[in-house]
């Protein structure tokens, strides 16, 4: 819908956030041009929802303003549980309800979500100039477990792994901690240095993060502890490469919950504030939780959120 257009019926989209469980910045075109990527991540039970038909005072953004551009109304808003800067794949999500509502208002399909994913990461990357990769729109499209890939040609593909979503749900009520640290940052902050360093970096040069295959296979056997030893090689590398992304308040809390008993833990999405993602052995669960509370924190539950975007054309409430 492009400047000009009348506001019709309230229409509201919704998309999820995300974790990224491997191959996070081979996502960035400055990797994937000259090396592929092949990444995995999974949507989770805390969404973002845009609002079209609704007036809410103090909504506004990059993405927020960029639609209201294209569509000529300012009857935008937005809600999440969870602020923006956590480390969630929050405007990545964005992006994909703001399609996903365009594509509704024009009467257009929304239903094939690699489409919306990539129209999404265009918003971001070609029309913002946001130093983004497309793992956050893709999983917000699909939902569920997702894996993906990009060549250097540029073409990315994706599909929806339900059997590592089951894995993960699990996992997730006995294994996985997600604490949040309350703090906040950019994207650009946090990504920027990353992609520089990418545009130069040798084809060895992000050995040692996780990768696809040793989270396909802690997923399958469903083992916490084994997905903990994961997170701590993964973090060890990513906070080596740029220390200025391991806040001390991350770092704090895990190596607490370390000491408790989980086996690795790790900053969700590029670093420098956020969600603290640890996991360990079952039987250490309830020791974490008390360290965790120790350090002022307390566990967010969630789970796999296994619908992706979706437009509910409903009067919004």
């Amino acid at each position: 819908m492009r400047e000009g257009s009348t506001a019709g019926p309230a229409l509201r989209a919704s998309a999820p956030l995300r974790l990224s469980l491997a191959g996070g910045g081979t996502d960035l075109p400055e990797w994937y041009r000259a090396h592929g990527a092949h990444l995995v991540a999974v949507a989770i039970d805390l969404r973002i929802q845009a609002e079209l038909g609704v007036q809410q005072q103090g909504t506004n953004g990059p993405l927020i303003d960029l639609a209201r551009r294209r569509w000529g109304r300012s009857d935008l808003s937005v809600r999440c549980v969870v602020s923006a800067g956590a480390g969630l794949g929050g405007s990545g999500a964005l992006a994909v309800a703001l399609v996903a509502l365009e594509l509704a208002a024009a009467g257009r399909p929304t239903t094939d979500p690699l489409a919306i994913g990539l129209e999404a990461y265009a918003w971001e990357r070609q029309i913002l100039g946001a130093p983004v990769g497309f793992q956050d729109h893709l999983c917000a499209a699909f939902g569920s477990c997702v894996e993906m890939w990009a060549e250097a040609d540029g073409r990315i593909r994706a599909r929806r792994r339900s059997d590592l979503a089951g894995g993960m749900d699990e996992l997730l009520s006995t294994s996985i901690l997600l604490f949040d640290t309350s703090a906040r940052r950019s994207a650009p902050t946090s990504l920027g240095p990353l992609s520089a360093y990418l545009g130069s970096a040798p084809p060895d040069g992000l050995d040692g993060l996780a990768k696809v295959a040793e989270v396909e296979a802690v997923l399958t056997s469903r083992d916490g502890a084994a997905f903990g030893e994961v997170l701590r090689r993964h973090w060890a590398k990513k906070a080596a490469l740029h220390p200025q992304l391991a806040t001390v308040a991350a770092t704090d809390l895990i190596d607490r919950c370390r000491a408790a008993g989980a086996t690795g833990g790790k900053l969700v999405g590029a670093g420098g504030g956020g969600f603290v993602m640890v996991a360990g052995p079952a039987d250490r669960r309830d020791a974490v939780v008390e360290a965790g509370r120790r350090a002022g924190v307390r566990p967010l539950p969630v789970k796999v959120a296994d619908r992706g975007a979706f437009v509910d054309p409903e009067q919004a409430s």
